[in-house]
């Protein structure tokens, strides 16, 4: 009967033991070491039944703006990627990915938030977004985030899907926005069309709005900036507007200062297995909310956010022979 190396290993000496621990070695799974963050919590009951669950673990120190981070880390690694999107060819198939680092998403930000300043654009008359996730979408809230200007991503189904825009149009009479981009004019021209007032800015990636004037989001991106723009970051602060959310249902805004923000985003970078000396790639699946807390956390730890553009919602407005090739 065969012997396995266990039975033969009493006989064995030297050599011959360590060419058994090497091939156990061999073949045992491999792991990558990752250091977990908020493991214990503990648990008090309130006064009223309420029950409070608190982390052992304190919330580490988080800056009053994370625009600081940015600048830091453009200085640190200015090369790095921070995001990242594949590009698609024409037939469909996968091209080459596009990186944004650290330095060239630091020097866009100056020039859009630029670009809102001298616009006028304030709380008051914020950014409206109406795409999903992509380079520009990302590039442009790193713009209001820099210039202090509020902005406010809404669910693409609003713009895409819907045939008489009525959320669309709420989110619209609440915000009163100044400036409203998309990613597509052609996919989302004609939600445009009819629900922003002629007075407001239309901004595109590709294409023009028919019967209206679009400027270029690369036109948005040539403006030079000037200190006015690093003076407005400089005055922004933990009770500044960023980024505000509709809610489901009738939409309501929900406006998030800096500072929650800012929090939430050390939170999950603490609890999670996201570490400066263990980060992973991350693909965003996820729109609004988390999306604000993903691009925070990766900015605040010099990490990477590899972008998806087309949420899951839209997924039935492409045809099956397109997506298959996803």
């Amino acid at each position: 009967m065969r012997e396995s190396l266990s039975d033969m290993e009493p006989r064995l000496h030297g050599d011959d033991q360590t060419l058994i621990v090497r091939r156990q070695n061999m073949n045992a799974p491999k792991f990558r070491p990752l250091k977990f963050g908020v493991t214990r919590a503990t648990l008090r009951d309130g006064d009223t039944g309420v029950h409070y669950l608190r982390a052992d673990q304190d919330l580490g120190p988080y800056p009053e703006r994370l625009t600081d981070r940015l600048v830091h880390w453009a200085k640190e690694r200015p090369d790095q990627t921070l995001f990242a999107r594949r590009e698609k060819n024409a037939d469909g198939s996968s091209g080459d990915w596009k990186h944004i680092s650290f330095a060239q998403a630091l020097d866009a930000a100056r020039r859009i938030g630029q670009g809102l300043l001298n616009r006028g654009l304030s709380a008051e008359r914020p950014v409206l977004i109406l795409s999903e996730n992509d380079l520009e979408h990302a590039l442009l809230a790193l713009g209001c985030l820099y210039a202090g200007i509020p902005w406010c991503p809404t669910s693409p189904p609003y713009s895409l899907i819907s045939q008489d825009y009525d959320k669309l149009k709420h989110v619209i009479k609440t915000l009163t926005p100044g400036l409203v981009f998309a990613s597509d004019a052609l996919r989302y021209g004609r939600a445009m069309l009819a629900t922003v007032a002629d007075d407001v800015e239309l901004v595109c990636s590709h294409g023009t709005v028919p019967g209206r004037a679009t400027t270029s989001f690369a036109a948005l991106m040539a403006t030079e900036p000037t200190p006015a723009v690093d003076a407005a970051m400089a005055a922004t602060g933990p009770d500044t507007t960023g980024a505000m959310s509709d809610m489901a249902g009738a939409p309501e805004g929900a406006a998030v200062a800096a500072a929650p923000t800012a929090g939430c985003a050390c939170e999950v970078s603490q609890d999670a297995v996201i570490t400066r000396s263990n980060r992973i790639l991350c693909m965003d699946k996820k729109r609004k909310d988390m999306e604000v807390v993903r691009e925070r956390r990766e900015i605040g730890l010099a990490g990477r956010l590899r972008v998806r553009g087309q949420c899951t919602a839209c997924r039935r407005l492409v045809p099956p022979k397109r997506r298959s090739r996803r």
